[in-house]
């Protein structure tokens, strides 16, 4: 009788404690140890609470709850300030930097103020532009679906499917005049040309140059300094520089863009200062402008910009205006005064946001966008470079008359559909498909 009862007794404890084992670890987050790097994951963790700049603020979490490292990168991120750090494909990342290039149509897009999703830029030489496809043309249909149906689901980029040469979509447009037009286009490794659509005007405050800039990668320092003689031998004084689709990318190539045609009075003075967190400010770095690859000592400098004007983007103008009275025109900025350290991780790269920039007054924090002086919209409807583009006439009316015109094109904000779209931190860096 009494082994009868030590029995139950150590069965009901055997019960109790298994129960109380599975009932905890149902509890817990999944951690599929099958699917995920946990190595990666806990790498990923380390390198945020090492170089982050809010590391004091980093939840504490277990990596290896974590299925992809999207997923951690993402909860890690500073909810108030930090909507860029990101983790990438280290291949992708060097054909980006350090090649000028990717995988893809060509094409960026962009919605007009009538609901109108339309081709805003067409890479010259990729399949998009080989196939006749250009800047205004409205995008109806991407592989029988709707583009509004894609773009509220966040389909628009799955339905392309992979950045991979060879990957072939069907398209559907109203071009140039009306008509429709149904394309299929295959995707390609694109040259992007960072600088382009340069154009000459005399103006009452001189000669002027416009030029559009894309991006800032290795091959962008390369290009300035073609234009830049270019520049030179035209007897250039004053520039309109479109940034209104440059989403950023290596501050040493900005800022060797910027220097390639800052005025000579700035020589040697501090253009902008990288600063770390607490605890890292032996990184802290000051980038001067150099009289080396000067090719114009610019007078007046006036910035077209978008909400896709970020990063290296505003570092630019944040730079030079302790120096100049520079002008912008067109939209507020995106407002990123921030940036990142690349950190390689097997076949990744972590680019974590680890520093903030000031220009030569300490100013910084522009995390609501830098204002314009004069708003404007894109017009879509006219390539860029001609002078009767909305933002590029501001800016030659105010180069003739040293003040705006009153006048601008009215907003529609209900159907403007730009800032309601979920897009990756590298897309929006990219700004193409």
């Amino acid at each position: 009788m009494n082994f009868k009862k030590a029995l139950f007794k150590i069965v009901s404890v055997f019960i109790v404690i298994y129960f109380m084992f599975f009932t905890h670890t149902s509890c817990e987050k999944e951690n599929n140890n099958d699917k995920v790097d946990t190595s990666l994951n806990m790498k990923i963790y380390s390198i945020f609470k090492e170089w982050y700049l809010w590391n004091d603020e980093i939840p504490t979490v277990n990596p290896v709850w974590y299925d992809t490292p999207e997923e951690l990168v993402t909860v890690l991120r500073n909810p108030q300030f930090d909507k860029w750090s990101y983790i990438s494909d280290a291949a992708t990342s060097s054909q980006y930097f350090e090649e000028g290039k990717y995988v893809g149509h060509g094409f960026s897009r962009k919605w007009d103020m009538d609901g109108n999703l339309r081709i805003s830029f067409v890479y010259p030489g990729s399949p998009m532009f080989e196939a006749g496809v250009r800047r205004g043309w409205i995008l109806k249909k991407i592989n029988g679906y709707n583009v509004n149906y894609l773009l509220v689901n966040n389909k628009f980029e799955e339905v392309l499917g992979e950045d991979k040469s060879g990957v072939e979509n069907a398209f559907e447009f109203d071009n140039s005049t009306g008509q429709v037009q149904a394309l299929r286009v295959k995707k390609d490794t694109i040259q992007m040309q960072s600088i382009s659509n340069v154009q000459y005007f005399d103006t009452k405050a001189g000669k002027t140059a416009y030029f559009l800039i894309q991006q800032f990668t290795r091959p962008t320092v390369d290009e300035i300094k073609l234009v830049g003689q270019e520049l030179s031998s035209q007897g250039v004084k004053n520039l309109i520089v479109d940034l209104r689709y440059n989403g950023g990318g290596s501050v040493d190539a900005a800022v060797k863009v910027a220097n390639s045609f800052a005025p000579y009075s700035c020589d040697g003075q501090t253009f902008v200062s990288l600063e770390y967190r607490k605890g890292k400010e032996q990184y802290n770095v000051t980038k001067v402008i150099q009289s080396v690859d000067r090719y114009i000592g610019v007078e007046k400098l006036l910035f077209i910009t978008s909400g896709a004007t970020a990063s290296a983007s505003e570092l630019i103008i944040n730079g030079f205006k302790p120096f100049l009275d520079i002008k912008l025109i067109g939209e507020k900025t995106h407002g990123k005064p921030v940036g990142m350290q690349g950190f390689e991780i097997q076949d990744k790269v972590l680019y974590p946001i680890c520093f903030r920039s000031l220009n030569a007054n300490g100013e910084s924090d522009f995390f609501q966008g830098i204002n314009v002086d004069k708003e404007q919209i894109d017009n879509l409807a006219l390539e860029l470079g001609n002078p009767e583009e909305a933002c590029l006439n501001d800016a030659l009316f105010y180069l003739n008359n040293g003040f705006f015109n009153s006048t601008s094109i009215v907003k529609k904000a209900e159907t403007n559909k730009n800032a309601q779209e979920k897009i990756s931190y590298f897309r929006t860096l990219l700004n193409a498909y």
